[in-house]
């Protein structure tokens, strides 16, 4: 009698160890599938897929337009990325520098200008912070035209609004008129971020 319980307290304790061992490998497999999949995410940020740079590809071509964004606005909830895909094409015959500046204008909620600090541009080697601006400089060959992507990382602590930013691109050195300001190649660009 005391052997059967000693023998059903080692199976119970053997199982016990099997389960353990078992559940540590599949939590080990989620962790490593998990830190691939958002490894592959981080990596992505600033690649376009093939459809949205053909379509930017095609805006450049087919028309007059310096500078093409695929969406100006976009919702987006706390806590996720939001990325713009956008096109600069280069008219001149030779290669040109140019810089995209981005600035937050406003905050609006409800119909309101709020005072919210802007989302911005995650610091990565391709984008340096100077002060509120955020700049990216792409190098494009003479009579060509290159796609980007302006990747923003919406923190949880954000608050729910739709912030708008400013978007110019300039070549470096900058082009100026007569009264010595800057010319903006395509003009003033705007980017809307709703914030669910």
């Amino acid at each position: 009698m005391k052997l059967s319980k000693n023998k059903k307290a080692m199976d119970l304790a053997i199982n016990f160890i099997v389960m353990l061992v078992l559940a540590m490998a599949i939590f080990g497999v989620g962790i490593f599938f998990v830190t691939k999949v958002f490894g592959q995410v981080d990596k992505q940020g600033d690649v376009l897929d093939q459809q949205t740079k053909t379509m930017l590809e095609n805006k450049l071509r087919d028309s007059s337009l310096p500078v093409a964004f695929g969406k100006f606005k976009q919702t987006v909830k706390k806590g996720e990325n939001v990325k713009f895909a956008l096109g600069i094409a280069n008219n001149e015959e030779l290669e040109q520098k140019f810089i995209i500046s981005i600035e937050c204008a406003k905050a609006v909620k409800n119909g309101e200008e709020v005072e919210f600090p802007c989302p911005i541009p995650p610091k990565d080697k391709k984008i340096s912070v100077d002060g509120k601006d955020y700049n990216k400089e792409i190098s494009i060959d003479g009579k060509d035209y290159k796609t980007t992507a302006l990747l923003f990382a919406i923190n949880k602590d954000i608050k729910s609004a739709t912030y708008i930013y400013n978007v110019i691109v300039t070549t470096n050195p900058p082009e100026t008129d007569e009264d010595g300001e800057i010319i903006a190649h395509g003009g003033l660009q705007k980017l809307y971020i709703e914030v669910k």
